[in-house]
């Protein structure tokens, strides 16, 4: 049966053609078969006769239907297709079948009535007037032809200058636009910095426990991936090369991730001192530097870096939007030279419109506005949380907690494993967070520490959350 989406962009005639010729393909409209006459169909569909004949006449100019005088519109005979009757083999049905399980979308999860998690946001964070204000504004610009070209492989120079600008203004980082690359997500860095390394010398060392995608990314790549022990307030242990290799290493110093510790400055001159002493360059993860919370900040490590042995790398997902996938990279002069050499040719990775519009957005203010909002949200949300934590649960946990990032680390004082800890929450309805993942060989004897995060949880949902946390651990 015909049907019109009066929702739909796309006109009523085009909709009904659509249809016409999936009827005809599915076997709804047999060979042979008369279709709706003009006027019934358009009293039945409440359009005018012009609309429906002007879809059944597409139909005819592509000889899927006939018109025959007086009698009306008939399904023309079709060719038959060589691929009719082609049959794929039972194993690449099987293959099929098993994609189609893996890709199944999730399953809404309407049993969850607060989610602890650290790295989605809250809906209401993003500037969705602002943004479509802006958006719009380039797409009318006189830069608008851009959008018709393959754009700069390094990305919009005007976007590059404005995060150089951010991250000046944000801890001291010294950077030229020349200097940034505009990538789209982790594993494009993690590509981009592999290329610059000869894999079959190189080493990259990973926080151990760390981001679990950094470590499976280089590794995916073909290159060696060892880990070393994360730093502490109070200790830095860093590795020595091997067997002649260059050490490449990962470390995210302003919210080491998953333990929230910010290195300090005398443990950033010793980063760079080892640098220097064992040739090696050090991939330095922003993650985490807009959100700490009530703690001086030590200079950036590429502020203090003289021979270019730091790449910067950073995100918007984590303080403007996940989905709008814009990452960059910094590099050291020589790596950057080197990399232009090698990508020339190469086009942009992240659309011309999204670049244009966080390019706008950052220069007329809106991105410093933002980002001053979002930091006094975060702000006080981690307050409530903590507060709320040592409240209700006071004497019964132990909280890992350096002040920096979107959520802590807790255990219980009785030496409950995570997994019961996470079972018990979701009985209650609260999803807390394994930290297992982020450890290369396996949990510590005792770790037994959940991520309870407030990212994307209302402030208002804090407290009862928390309190219903400590029924479901404690009775």
């Amino acid at each position: 049966m015909l049907y019109l989406d009066s929702t739909s962009n796309e006109p009523f005639y085009q909709q009904l053609y659509q249809q016409i010729v999936e009827g005809i393909h599915d076997g709804t409209y047999p060979e042979g078969s008369r279709l709706p006459s003009i006027r019934a169909c358009a009293r039945d569909l409440h359009v005018s006769t012009n609309t429906i004949e002007q879809a059944y006449r597409l139909a005819v100019q592509e000889d899927l239907v006939l018109t025959k005088p007086g009698s009306g519109y008939f399904v023309n005979k079709q060719p038959k297709r060589d691929h009719d009757s082609f049959v794929f083999s039972k194993e690449y049905q099987a293959d099929i079948e098993r994609l189609k399980a893996i890709c199944a979308p999730a399953t809404e999860e309407s049993d969850v009535r607060y989610d602890f998690r650290y790295d989605n946001l809250e809906p209401d964070s993003f500037p969705y007037t602002t943004w479509a204000r802006v958006t719009r504004n380039v797409l009318f610009s006189k830069h608008a032809p851009s959008a018709a070209r393959y754009s700069d492989p390094q990305g919009l120079f005007s976007l590059r200058k404005q995060i150089a600008r951010h991250l000046a203004h944000e801890d001291n980082t010294r950077a030229i636009p020349e200097q940034i690359i505009v990538l789209s997500n982790t594993r494009a860095i993690i590509s981009t910095v592999a290329s610059l390394f000869d894999r079959t010398t190189t080493e990259v060392c990973v926080e151990n426990p760390g981001f679990n995608e950094v470590h499976a990314g280089f590794a995916n790549l073909g290159m060696k991936v060892s880990s070393y022990p994360a730093f502490s307030p109070t200790s830095l242990t860093l590795p020595q090369p091997k067997d002649g290799r260059q050490l490449v290493l990962f470390i995210t110093p302003s919210c080491q991730f998953p333990t929230t510790a910010v290195l300090n400055t005398e443990q950033r001159k010793q980063l760079l001192a080892w640098a220097e002493e064992t040739d090696s360059y050090v991939i330095v993860d922003t993650y985490g530097q807009e959100f700490q919370a009530g703690i001086r900040r030590s200079p950036s490590l590429q502020s203090m870096d003289a021979n270019g042995r730091i790449i910067t790398i950073g995100s918007f997902s984590r303080s403007l939007s996940p989905s709008l996938c814009i990452s960059y990279a910094v590099l050291p002069p020589k790596l950057m030279i080197e990399w232009i050499e090698k990508n020339r040719g190469y086009h942009a990775q992240v659309p011309w419109q999204t670049q244009a519009a966080l390019s706008s957005y950052m220069a007329n203010g809106f991105w410093q506005n933002h980002l001053q909002k979002l930091h006094s949200s975060y702000s006080e949300k981690r307050k409530q949380l903590v507060r709320c934590l040592q409240t209700y649960m006071a004497g019964k946990i132990d909280v890992m907690d350096g002040n920096a990032g979107l959520h802590v680390l807790v255990r219980t004082k009785d030496g409950r494993s995570a997994d019961e800890l996470i079972a018990s929450a979701a009985e209650y309805g609260i999803a807390v967070y394994p930290t297992d993942i982020y450890w290369a060989d396996g949990t510590p004897r005792g770790w037994n520490f959940v991520l309870v995060g407030c990212s994307a949880i209302p402030l208002e949902s804090i407290e009862p959350g928390i309190r219903l946390l400590t029924e479901a651990w404690f009775g």
